[in-house]
């Protein structure tokens, strides 16, 4: 009895892994390339070889073209590649510079000319960013607006208030989540990291906030998202972590703020006390080159306090502040909202 109550419990085991590594699995922060190979006339080739290789990594994967000329990568990292398509009696095709972005459906078609497989055509350009597979809204924050503008707090998520249907929470909710979209509660969203879920169950708030440093891009689905994300109606924020690749890269900040260095306001007699240093960084390469990768980041993210901070706001300035700036004030209500930290 205590044998078979083991196996039962040993099968229930890993059926449940297995449905954490399908759920995993739907969730994925990848994109999918897709097209049709034709010569040049227009008609399909089939069997002709497609390989998509990151051009940071050099890892790659082929398929073949099937009885309608069509290949299709699934389940991609996002990330630059490049796509070489070869055939028979055909030119090389070469197509680089190509970027896939997370939840993205890219399509490149292809065109291989008469001619010797010595020669080859190459072609520098990216995918269309038109969708036309899936109806899914919403828009992607890359790692150049990321690094770019000014983020309060260093919190990567405020550029979600650029966005299209994405506004600044009521000030009542309570939820300290950064925004609300499509007209819901700001508790009704969902974040997901890297495909997993980054949720705090009980209030509904992001459990990992990531420092800019460490944030390849994200997503905000806003509206008609697939199946597979399900759970809340206000929006899914899908976040991508930096990779490690060939070469060795990283970063190092410090963001200083100090009374000493600070004018004193109109509306005080003198320059309250505040000192913050917020400090970081990220390191990424290889361990085995072409296959094995690491990356790693050190920093407070956007829900995090600062690495040291001392002296008290002075009440005065802070009321001031609101008063110059009620919007900023209903924007950001998270902690240290009276005193933005750097960028």
């Amino acid at each position: 009895m205590n044998l078979r109550f083991r196996a039962l419990e040993a099968a229930l085991g890993i059926a449940l892994m297995l449905l954490g590594a399908a759920t995993a699995a739907g969730q994925q922060a990848t994109a999918t390339l897709s097209g049709t190979v034709t010569d040049s006339s227009g008609a399909v080739i089939v069997g002709a070889t497609v390989t998509l290789a990151n051009s940071k990594t050099n890892i790659a994967q082929s398929v073949q073209t099937n009885s309608d000329g069509l290949y299709l990568f699934a389940l991609v990292p996002i990330g630059t590649y490049d796509l070489p398509a070869e055939d028979t009696g055909f030119r090389k095709f070469v197509q680089t510079g190509i970027t896939l972005e997370i939840n993205q459906n890219a399509r490149v078609d292809v065109r291989l000319e008469v001619g010797a497989t010595t020669q080859a055509v190459e072609i520098k350009a990216n995918v269309t960013q038109v969708d036309t597979v899936g109806a899914t809204l919403g828009r992607v924050e890359s790692e150049r607006r990321i690094e770019d503008l000014p983020l309060v707090g260093r919190d990567t998520l405020q550029l979600g208030l650029l966005q299209a249907g994405v506004f600044a929470p009521d000030p009542d909710d309570g939820s300290n989540n950064p925004f609300s979209v499509s007209g819901q509660r700001s508790e009704s969203l969902t974040f997901l990291l890297d495909g997993a879920d980054n949720n705090d169950f009980l209030g509904n708030n992001i459990v990992i906030s990531p420092n800019p440093d460490a944030v390849q891009e994200f997503k905000i689905l806003t509206n008609n998202y697939d199946a597979e994300y399900g759970r809340t109606s206000g929006g899914i924020i899908n976040q991508v972590i930096k990779s490690g690749t060939n070469d060795f890269h990283g970063s190092a900040f410090e963001f200083l703020r100090n009374d000493a260095l600070n004018a004193r306001d109109f509306f005080v007699p003198d320059t309250p006390s505040f000192k913050r240093n917020v400090f970081g960084g990220s390191v990424g390469g290889p361990i085995k080159k072409d296959k094995t990768f690491f990356f790693g980041s050190y920093g407070p993210g956007g829900s995090g306090p600062p690495n040291l901070e001392s002296g008290p706001a002075d009440g005065r300035l802070q009321r001031a502040a609101r008063q110059r700036n009620p919007i900023g004030e209903s924007c950001h209500r998270r902690k240290f909202r009276e005193q933005p930290g750097p960028r």
